[in-house]
This record gives C-alpha cells, structure tokens and sequence, in this order.
C-alpha cells in the first residue's frame, strides 16, 4: 500500500486544484455522504477542477458505512467508468 500525503488547507480552492493537477486522472469522482453533500458540496461546485467531477452519495451515519454500501460505491464507481489508479490520490483535510 502506497503512503497518503495529507495537506492541510489554507485556501481550498487552490490547494485542491492543486491536489487534483498532481494526480493523474481520466475521471474525477467526488464521495459525500448525505449530510456532506448538503453542507459542503455547494462550497466544492464553484471549483472549475471539480466541474465535471461525478458524485457518489451514501447514507449519513455510521450505520450506512459497512461492507455493503462499499460494495454499492465500487458498483457505482465501474458503472461510470472509473479504472484502477496505480497510486492513491493524496487525502486532502479543511
């Protein structure tokens, strides 16, 4: 398993940009739960690297983050189209 770098964000909108530039990527995909979806995604849509993004969504709590709803994340994920990267992007934190 490959090390994750975690970059601390000052200015979201550049330091993603800037995380999603040093990843190599055919599709950008974005995984929120419901909540996330509500309360941060309107902030990400503004990003032009994040525009034509696909988004996956689960169920709030954690209840809803279990072998099976990864089972559904993978099926939606081949569903439009992802491949397997040969390195993890990096995690990014706010």
């Amino acid at each position: 398993m490959s090390k994750q770098e975690v970059i601390l964000c000052k200015e979201l909108e550049n330091d993603l940009t800037h995380a999603i530039g040093k990843c190599p990527h055919d599709k950008l995909f974005i995984l929120t739960d419901e909540h996330t979806h509500r309360l941060c995604l309107p902030q990400l849509q503004s990003i032009p690297a994040l525009e034509n993004a696909a988004e996956i969504i689960i169920g709030a709590e954690d209840v809803h983050k279990n072998l099976e709803t990864l089972a559904s994340v993978w099926q939606g994920l081949r569903g439009q189209g992802a491949e397997a990267a040969n390195r993890e992007p990096p995690a990014i934190r706010s």
